[in-house]
């Protein structure tokens, strides 16, 4: 295999010009997937390989107009960090392959103001190239609209890559897709606003892969940024970019100054009810540009919601009971939102309580915490409450009322992993 340099300079030599070239080494190939069978079956995609002295890379992109490519941020700098100078990177459009095709140097390199490598956001970058002939071989492709609902988990995808051919870092320069499927963001990222996950068993991304679209009924829906998981492995998860976020939307059509997109480097605090009884809490992590944030509890185990609003405290329920309990915070802002889950959660665990009634006394007797208090309450025929009391012992004085038939019920609060529970009896008030 040529070297990157090498391939650049062989390109420059013998290629075409397009009219008148950040990458990362590590970007994240398309394993598992096919080869795209002819430039007009993705008319959109384009190779970018950098070389300047040592280094050198590759990276995938996609044509959104005649004068522009979308790619990934990290594509556009070194091993070092650096941005590659002007001149050391090339595109090239209206192929599968990188041994042809149209050739292109890049004359500038536009990056999303809020890309931070430290935590990935804002991963795009828009590149000005000569003016692109279209054709049946080379068109722009659509992108979704800003502010357009995310791509929900469930929702079947395609990502392109020119990416490397194994885990071995060869590199065919072959252009490939593979079909995948979206999951939660979190699968990817935590405290990120602006990002998607998708997956597949049957294929993964590899270095070269990354500033390749991710694409949905035709419409360019993100672009790839990362991969996690086992290097170049059937089931890595494949990160993207979530074009339709306004804050990268907006950057992506121009503007210089989009609206900021919420982020965190922290997780969400997730404290079981204390012992003496009470609430589970879910404490937001410090969060940068939030302009609002609410608290979602759920089940991990299914991922059922079961809270999701501004209120930071949810009960644990009989409903609850033999899942997996836990929350995450989500701050939104003009830009977009961001999900932070917590790392700790509670099994929640079911607490028996009973209670029995006869004459003007009740026995309780409950399993949970220790130390407990518990209150009992007893209603009439109207269900009007006529007297309630805290109950701390197995023993409960009933009250002198009317003659009649009662209900009695006794509630045991959430405490530690045990949810909260109640129990109901009748109960016959006689004439002293």
């Amino acid at each position: 295999m040529l070297r990157i340099a090498a391939r650049i300079a062989a390109l420059l030599t013998a290629g075409v010009l397009l009219a008148g070239a950040s990458a990362h080494a590590a970007s994240p190939r398309l394993i598992g997937g096919p080869l795209v069978g002819a430039p007009s079956s993705a008319p959109f995609g384009v190779l970018i390989l950098a070389g300047s002295g040592s280094s050198s890379s590759q990276c995938t992109g996609s044509i959104i107009d005649a004068n522009h490519v979308l790619t990934a941020a990290h594509c556009t700098r070194n091993e070092q960090g650096q941005q590659w100078p002007i001149g050391s990177m090339i595109v090239v459009v209206g192929t599968t392959d990188a041994a042809d095709g149209l050739v292109g140097l890049v004359r500038g390199i536009r990056v999303h103001p809020a890309y931070d490598p430290a935590t990935g956001i804002a991963d795009v970058a828009v590149l000005q190239v000569p003016p692109i002939q279209m054709g049946s071989t080379i068109a722009a492709i659509p992108l979704v609209a800003g502010g357009a609902p995310a791509p929900a988990p469930g929702t079947p995808v395609r990502a392109y890559g020119f990416g490397d051919s194994s885990d071995g870092g060869e590199w065919d320069g072959l252009e490939r897709m593979l079909d995948l499927t979206v999951g939660q963001p979190t699968d990817c990222w935590s405290g990120v606003a602006g990002v998607g996950c998708a997956s597949t068993p049957t294929g993964g991304p590899c270095p070269g892969d990354s500033g390749g679209p991710v694409v949905r009924d035709g419409v360019q829906v993100g672009v790839t940024d990362t991969r996690l998981g086992t290097y170049c492995a059937a089931g890595g998860q494949l990160g993207f970019a979530d074009l339709s976020a306004p804050g990268i939307a907006q950057f992506v059509a121009g503007s210089d100054s989009p609206p900021p997109m919420p982020f965190t480097t922290a997780p969400a605090t997730f404290t079981a009810p204390p012992l003496t009884g009470g609430s589970a809490t879910c404490a937001a992590p410090p969060w940068t540009n939030a302009a609002t944030t609410t608290a979602v509890f759920f089940h991990r185990d299914g991922g059922t919601v079961v809270q999701d609003g501004p209120a930071t405290t949810y009960t644990p329920k009989a409903s609850d009971v033999g899942h997996q309990l836990s929350c995450r915070s989500v701050a939104q802002a003009a830009g977009g939102s961001a999900i932070a889950p917590a790392a700790s959660g509670i099994a929640v665990l079911a607490a028996k309580l009973a209670v029995r009634a006869a004459k003007r006394a009740a026995t309780v007797s409950y399993s949970g915490a220790s130390g407990l208090r518990l209150a009992a309450t007893l209603t009439n025929a109207k269900r009007r409450k006529v007297w309630s009391k805290s109950v701390s012992g197995p023993r409960l004085r009933l009250p002198k009322v009317r003659p009649g038939l009662y209900r009695l019920c006794v509630d045991a609060p959430a405490a530690g992993q045990f949810a909260a529970v109640q129990a109901c009896t009748r109960w016959r008030a006689r004439k002293s």
